[in-house]
């Protein structure tokens, strides 16, 4: 488990020498154990647990209208995968955004009633992610997504892969049109569409 820490550490360190060190050592508080975790865990769940860090410190960068979490906590729906979501809810146990509590809900493409703040669709058929997005339309609902056009099909954050490595792209046409606003410090690290 040594060895998987010090290589954490070491990636983060090759991202706090870059000019974006504000947003690496965020990124980092809480994608550093999850990585450690990942790696010593397998393949499958390494990748799930670097994606769940993501997914919990992009709602650090986001704004929602203020009527939207009246209640205190803020919402994260998965979509039909119950392995990420158990990832998911270990990787954000016990963590709070800002004043905010943090809770995580599984939902399936027919129960689409239940409120989101953020929801991510783990499928990577563009079906199913349509289908969830259209479950959530001009609602202030933070998407994150794998499917290859989740942007074009109206989603605001899609994972893709680059020369091997997991990066983000954001849309802030669609995050403007769920009344969304992302800091200009995480679309600093992202491929941003207009």
């Amino acid at each position: 488990m040594h060895q998987y820490r010090i290589a954490a550490l070491l990636t983060f360190a090759r991202c706090a020498m870059r000019a974006k060190w504000v947003v690496c050592s965020v990124f980092g508080l809480v994608f550093l154990p999850s990585v450690a975790m990942g790696w010593a865990d397998g393949m499958s769940q390494r990748e799930s647990a670097i994606k769940a860090g993501f997914i919990y410190n992009f709602a650090k960068f986001v704004s929602w209208p203020q009527s939207t979490i009246s209640s205190g906590v803020l919402v994260f729906c998965v979509g039909g995968n119950k392995e990420f979501s158990t990832i998911f809810r270990k990787t954000v146990e016990g963590k709070r955004i800002g004043e905010l509590s943090v809770d995580v809900v599984d939902i399936e493409e027919g129960d689409l009633v239940k409120p989101c703040n953020v929801l991510y669709i783990p499928q990577t058929e563009s079906e199913v992610a349509e289908k969830y997005l259209d479950g959530y339309p001009g609602q202030p609902v933070l998407s994150v997504g794998e499917a290859s056009d989740f942007i074009v099909k109206g989603g605001i954050i899609g994972f893709y892969l680059d020369s091997g490595r997991l990066r983000f792209e954001i849309d802030l046409s669609n995050a403007r049109k769920s009344g969304l606003d992302i800091s200009s410090e995480l679309l600093s690290l992202a491929k941003v569409h207009r």
